[in-house]
């Protein structure tokens, strides 16, 4: 049991050492949506994730470098945990909008401020 605590204690200290926040610009769009600031972000493996919260409960999936995340929040605020390679670069989004009679794609820019 106790080899079994110190796996969770290390593992959420280590999840959670590495979690930081940045504020981030949002552009595109209609102006309607926005993002929740500052985002969360979290080194996994090396990789660097930013954990995008928006205002809307409306969009179900973002394609980001060509891969598409799907919301992991299905009872509030659309939210998505995407891989960032350079947080110097805009960082292009596509967002799937479920808010019209009809699913829309609309195209955002996200720049981070560090």
């Amino acid at each position: 049991m106790k080899k079994l605590a110190l796996f969770f204690w290390v593992f959420f200290s280590a999840v959670f050492l590495f979690a930081e926040s940045v504020s981030v610009k949002l552009s595109g769009g209609t102006g309607k949506a926005a993002i929740v600031n500052p985002v969360e972000i979290v080194e996994k493996s090396g990789k660097k994730f930013a954990r995008i919260v928006w205002t809307s409960k409306n969009f179900d999936y973002v394609i980001v470098g060509g891969v598409k995340y799907m919301n992991e929040n299905k009872g509030g605020n659309s939210t998505f945990t995407v891989e960032v390679k350079d947080f110097s670069k805009p960082l292009e989004i596509i967002a799937d909008t479920i808010a019209m009679s009809r699913p829309h794609e609309i195209e955002y820019s996200l720049e981070f401020e560090k």
